[in-house]
């Protein structure tokens, strides 16, 4: 970068989402898995709670962003949810 480019800070929103997804999506969420390990009775159930935050997220991105849920994206979400069925089968 330091031969061909000029080096260029990021935006006031660009810092604000960079710091969003370090605080929360990172620093919480790293905080409160061993907590949730710990006090769950087997590891497999906790497991199981990653696949739904794609559903988290979409709602949050729905909702704040505003943007619009393609039928791709509904289509992944219920393979995943599929696959957490057929792990528990």
């Amino acid at each position: 970068m330091l031969l061909f480019a000029e080096m260029k800070l990021p935006s006031f929103n660009g810092l604000l989402g960079a710091a969003y997804v370090g605080l929360f999506e990172m620093g919480v969420a790293f905080l409160l898995w061993p907590r949730a390990l710990k006090l769950s009775s087997t590891t497999a159930h906790v497991a199981n709670l990653i696949y739904l935050a794609p559903f988290f997220s979409l709602g949050v991105i729905s909702i704040a962003v505003g943007e619009t849920i393609l039928l791709s994206t509904v289509t992944g979400l219920v393979f995943i949810v599929g696959g957490i069925i057929l792990q528990k089968l």
